[in-house]
């Protein structure tokens, strides 16, 4: 059984539903915002994994860079520190809206963000929580949702339910990065490609 689950972006929706998601599940969770984390260390004492909702929760924040990159090393750093073994990084899948619809997109293919902060700030947070993944001191998983994308559609308890079910695996040492580091799409394409219909 995979072990507790601390998920960024209390107050919101979507940090609700995860929690309520792994509660069914049967997996202790509870939420508390980045900064908390970062000021409190003692909330990451016994966590297992942590799931950094913030990229997707930017909206038109002033502050989406600083979110986007140095909180988030930081919050990796100090889960790291504390023991924790894997981060769940949400990511938005409005990198590939600038490819044509037609195009069957998946996990593997390199993303094309624009410089818009909900897409670009998600997309740096990739890059953030992949070094961790490279250097072996946190298993990485990189969940991208359908936020700020205009082609795919997801709700809360879609990605909460997802979700649930891959912190329900727990981490195990791979002993490669490239076993370390995995990117689910957790969404339902709005524009489906030939042969999806």
């Amino acid at each position: 059984m995979a072990g507790p689950v601390l998920v960024t972006g209390e107050g919101s929706p979507l940090a609700a539903a995860i929690c309520d998601a792994c509660s069914a599940a049967g997996l202790s969770a509870r939420a508390a915002t980045t900064e908390q984390v970062l000021s409190i260390p003692a909330l990451l004492k016994g966590i297992e994994t942590v799931v950094f909702t913030d990229p997707v929760l930017l909206g038109g924040a002033e502050d989406w860079l600083d979110r986007s990159t140095r909180l988030c090393y930081d919050l990796l750093m100090a889960a790291a520190e504390a023991g924790a073994r894997r981060c769940v990084c949400l990511s938005s899948l409005a990198v590939f809206d600038t490819l044509h619809p037609a195009l069957a997109v998946q996990s593997f293919w390199a993303p094309a963000p624009t410089p818009q902060p909900a897409v670009l700030g998600p997309y740096l947070s990739e890059f953030i929580v992949r070094q961790f993944a490279f250097t072996g001191v946190l298993d990485v998983v990189v969940a991208r949702v359908a936020a700020g994308s205009a082609r795919w559609q997801s709700d809360d308890a879609e990605v909460a339910a997802a979700l649930a079910a891959i912190l329900g695996a727990s981490p195990s040492p791979s002993g490669s990065w490239r076993l370390s580091y995995t990117i689910e799409h957790l969404a339902t394409r709005l524009f489906p490609s030939p042969g999806e219909e």
